[in-house]
């Protein structure tokens, strides 16, 4: 088979799938609009450095190369291959119309949406008392509509829509999960981890939050639960990372003993199962309500906490490093078990084939 993942990739999904397809003997690439937080890619057409008109002709030139290139194009993020050339700041609205092209020439096309290109603010607030977002303001509105009828028109073409949690099957119910995925080489458990297990009882406990948006997160909310704690003499430190490369989240992983990932979208990201990767004990909210459309959600390993009982789970963590080191070590072999891209690529070159 010959594949493109384009045009974004989140979280190395894109790249590690294509990886894999090349190992099992097909034709697979990424291209990428831009690089984003380090990712890997085959073709990058830079958008960042040039201005709208020559990106749109850039991505139509490769648009038409592609043609004869590929048979498969899995597109991720809502963005297909052209976008419009007069877009907002840095937002690219793309046409949709290369979807028609693609076909009336009969190639296959899939999609992976990923959270907040899906995910419509008005549904959250009408569902869920307690959650991301706080308000909404006539631009929100404006974005769902958008939203919606960019989903409606993939629809119509797309031979097969993927999600990567479950949560996001709220906004796309006929999609299905492909969780994400990690390339376990790249997360090994050095022997200078291992011995961070061996700390002295008397160390401080490292508690790690890194969000990409704070309001997404709960971060005031956890903030707020950990100087709590620390007023009643916890002997705990506390690390925030925000805005920082990828490339140096493993740092602040090596030195953490927990992590706490979010508290109010209702599913664990990334951030979660790199530390489980990396054998760290994870604080995360999950929606239970959710735990019906994934065959992996009685082995998840996570502390769940909301923003009503984060003070009595996190001080339990802190309080018992035999269950944090528990904990961890289950982590590990459940990304192991449902997060290995060698699985997500043999389902997708399977649905690739039909």
């Amino acid at each position: 088979m010959r594949i493109l993942h384009a045009p974004v990739d989140i979280n190395s999904a894109a790249w590690e799938t294509s990886q894999v397809e090349r190992s099992m003997g097909h034709y697979s690439q990424v291209m990428v609009f831009d690089e984003y937080f380090g990712c890997s890619y085959d073709y990058n057409l830079h958008f960042l450095n040039n201005n709208k008109i020559i990106n749109f002709l850039n991505a139509s030139s490769f648009f038409i190369k592609s043609l004869k290139k590929y048979d498969i194009f899995h597109f991720y993020y809502g963005k297909t291959l052209i976008p419009f050339p007069w877009y907002p700041g840095r937002r690219i609205i793309p046409i949709l119309l290369d979807l028609v092209i693609l076909k009336l020439l009969r190639k296959k096309i899939f999609f992976t949406f990923h959270g907040s290109d899906v995910r419509r603010k008005i549904l959250f607030l009408k569902n869920y008392k307690n959650n991301m977002y706080k308000k909404v303001n006539f631009s929100d509105y404006l974005e769902d509509i958008f939203k919606l009828v960019r989903l409606k028109f993939i629809s119509i073409f797309a031979d097969k829509v993927f999600v990567t949690t479950p949560d996001l099957k709220f906004f796309i119910p006929f999609a299905e999960i492909t969780p994400q995925r990690i390339n376990l080489k790249n997360w090994e458990i050095s022997s200078r981890k291992k011995l961070l297990k061996l700390k002295s009882l008397k160390s401080k406990v490292v508690i790690f939050h890194a969000p990409g948006d704070r309001q997404s997160k709960g971060t005031e909310y956890i903030i707020k639960i950990v100087k709590r704690i620390q007023k009643e003499g916890a002997f705990i430190s506390f690390e925030l990372a925000e805005n920082i490369d990828h490339s140096q989240i493993k740092r602040f992983f090596d030195n953490a003993d927990i992590c706490i990932d979010q508290l109010l979208s209702g599913w664990y990201g990334m951030f979660s199962v790199e530390a489980m990767a990396l054998n760290k004990p994870v604080i995360c909210y999950l929606n239970k309500d959710l735990f019906s459309f994934v065959p992996w959600a009685k082995d998840i390993p996570i502390v769940n906490a909301n923003i009503a009982n984060l003070y009595d789970k996190l001080k339990w963590l802190i309080e018992n490093p035999q269950e944090r080191e528990k904990i961890g070590k289950m982590g590990r072999e459940f990304v192991e078990k449902w997060h290995n891209p060698i699985k997500t690529a043999e389902k997708l070159t399977k649905l690739y084939e039909k």
